[in-house]
């Protein structure tokens, strides 16, 4: 039986993309998704459900939501007879993905994305651990990943696709259109097909919930961050329409009972005039009422947003907001580029929580050069927030500082010498070691224990 959501069996199969599993399976148990939470993977449903808009039978092989094992990710994929497997490549999991890779059919095309081919393309194509690749996209790839299925010849006129032929690297021109197929207009998308999807649905507070994307790109430029605009140029900033996004909630909320709505990345609470113009949307649309919905934010964003305005927000359904705090040394701020102040952090924290709104806060530990009277001031920051006591609930989750490639932070490291990935498993286990490393797990575990904080490195 087959596990790849979203196929039709009575037709020859185009395309499957597997969301790569953090880890073989085989080898460890299989605990269930509810137990340990996992994002569904939009990025690899979007490109199916464009794919099926044009015509091609395309379905998504959720790894790991089924904690699946690299043989049955090499035993789905060869029953399904693709014509094109394709794989999202991440940083902490490269190693393992070419593992899985080298199981796979060899009359079968592959192709590549995710962020690790945007920040590694060279390196990719030239590791001896890695089989053929047909294609290694960079970016956003439902434009593109519809071309590769009409004809493998058109590589040739498709900006930021690379690939190897008989030895030699080989990258598409840059059309005068280029921007057509890297920055897809989001409103004109057509909505994601669900049935691509293991989990986008949940339960929320008691209340059927679901994930929705909304917008991509970030104008910032964190120097830690995967996603700011020096790491991924390719990347434009844009919203969806409200009217667009509207359109989806009520969809949601007529077909699955959906009442509740996170809006994954990048920053959907990204200005203070969309933030009013979705706003004035929800208000006037009597379906929603009553419904509930979280988002990401920034700290310099709500500090230009006054009592009234998160009454409103509140009023509208904003239950919660996730903000990327890091820090609570202002000379660390200054250093990633955060553009904020502990200040503007105690500031903004005060008003969103005393408006009955809940704040989760995210925090870095051990930047580099980062020093134990720094970490330590993070950490009163964060006790100094789970103690307002304001209406609103406060959280924090917590990470160890990774330095992800393509950021100024992991160039930084690599010029200095301190940072010396390999190909296969340098950024699994990358050569980095924070200098006062002892004290950021002190620190990190201590506050774990007082305040039952999620953490993860």
């Amino acid at each position: 039986m087959t596990l790849i959501k979203g196929l039709d069996a009575n037709r020859p199969v185009d395309l499957v993309l597997i969301n790569t599993p953090s880890r073989d399976y085989e080898k460890r148990p299989k605990e269930s998704y509810k137990d340990r939470g996992s994002i569904p993977p939009f990025g690899l449903a979007y490109i199916a459900t464009a794919a099926r808009h044009t015509g091609f039978n395309a379905g998504v092989l959720d790894a790991e939501f089924l904690r699946l094992s690299d043989r049955d990710i090499a035993d789905q994929i060869a029953q399904a007879a693709p014509r094109w497997a394709g794989i999202n490549l991440f940083s902490i999991t490269y190693g393992h993905s070419a593992r899985i890779l080298r199981q796979l059919p060899t009359d079968i095309k592959i192709m590549l994305g995710g962020p690790h081919a945007r920040a590694c393309p060279d390196d990719i194509l030239r590791d001896a651990a890695l089989p053929r690749i047909d294609a290694l996209v960079i970016g956003e790839g439902e434009t593109r990943v519809v071309e590769l299925l009409k004809d493998t010849g058109s590589r040739a006129r498709l900006p930021l696709v690379h690939w190897v032929e008989n030895g030699s690297v080989r990258q598409g021109a840059a059309p005068a259109d280029a921007r057509a197929f890297l920055a897809p207009d989001l409103t004109d998308m057509p909505l994601v097909d669900r049935r691509f999807l293991e989990n986008s649905e949940s339960v929320t507070d008691g209340l059927e919930s679901a994930k929705i994307i909304a917008s991509r790109g970030c104008p910032y430029d964190c120097t830690f961050c995967g996603s700011a605009r020096s790491a991924a140029p390719d990347v434009a900033v844009r919203h969806r329409g409200a009217h667009s996004i509207i359109a989806e909630m009520k969809a949601l909320r007529r077909e699955k009972g959906v009442r509740y709505f996170d809006f994954l990345y990048e920053l959907f609470l990204i200005s203070p005039c969309f933030i009013n113009q979705f706003t004035h949307a929800l208000e006037n649309e009597k379906e929603l009422s009553g419904i509930r919905w979280e988002a990401n934010g920034r700290v310099d964003v709500f500090d230009r947003i006054d009592a009234e305005g998160l009454t409103r927000l509140k009023n509208a359904g904003l239950s919660k907001i996730t903000l990327g705090i890091e820090s609570g040394s202002d000379a660390v701020l200054a250093r990633i580029k955060k553009q904020t102040s502990v200040d503007a952090v105690r500031r903004v924290s005060d008003k969103v929580l005393s408006a009955g709104i809940h704040l989760c806060g995210n925090f870095i530990f051990g930047f580099p050069d980062e020093t134990p009277a720094q970490m330590r001031q993070t950490a009163d920051l964060v006790r100094h927030l789970y103690g307002l006591g304001r209406p609103g609930k406060f959280s924090a989750f917590i990470y160890e500082f990774f330095p992800f490639p393509g950021t100024q932070e992991a160039r930084k490291l690599i010029a200095a010498g301190k940072l010396q990935p390999t190909a296969e498993h340098g950024w699994e286990q990358p050569q980095f070691i924070c200098a006062h490393s002892g004290e950021r797990r002190r620190l990190i575990v201590g506050l774990m224990r007082e305040f039952g904080i999620h953490g993860k490195n």
